[in-house]
């Protein structure tokens, strides 16, 4: 079935899509169709699945499915349907596409197999935080989500270089 061939993740990346879409109805039926394929998506992946793939001569694991992962995704799913739920009043499309893509960066760490793929869902993570920050428009949430950026590549910086060795 395709929904075992597809990381969960990767259905809220391609919602978050359908979720500028300019018409109100279709962007509505996306938003609430996004955690109910999510979470059939995480429904159907059988107990120690594993999607592999090299690139690069890395071995990268974006799903290694456990029962504990499971449990969290469940519950990333219905979080993520009662916020859809919560904010569907708010018409900003910038501001629904980063929360969609939000609840699929946390469901990719959730199923993070290796620490290179925890790395870059961790990093899609806060860089969709940012633009929630962002959304309100405001000199001050301007202000915060740069600062946030910075502080977060500041940090990176220096636990990669004290992992590096320097």
């Amino acid at each position: 079935m395709w929904m075992t061939d597809l990381p969960p993740a990767f259905i809220y990346y391609i919602g978050a899509l359908l979720v500028l879409i300019p018409q109100h109805r279709i962007r509505a039926a996306a938003l609430l169709a996004i955690p109910i394929l999510g979470g059939l998506a995480v429904y159907y992946l059988p107990d120690s699945t594993r999607i592999e793939f090299t690139v690069l001569g890395y071995d990268l694991m974006p799903v290694r499915v456990d029962k504990l992962s499971l449990i969290f995704a469940y519950v990333f799913n219905i979080a993520a349907f009662i916020a859809i739920l919560y904010s569907f009043h708010v018409r900003d499309r910038m501001q629904q596409a980063a929360g969609v893509l939000y609840a699929g960066s946390a469901l990719g760490v959730v199923f993070a197999g290796d620490l290179i793929t925890l790395f870059v869902f961790w990093e899609l993570l806060a860089f969709s935080s940012v633009f929630l920050i962002w959304a309100k428009r405001t000199q001050k949430s301007y202000q915060t989500g740069l600062r946030y950026l910075l502080l977060h590549a500041l940090s990176g910086l220096i636990l990669l270089g004290g992992a590096i060795g320097y």
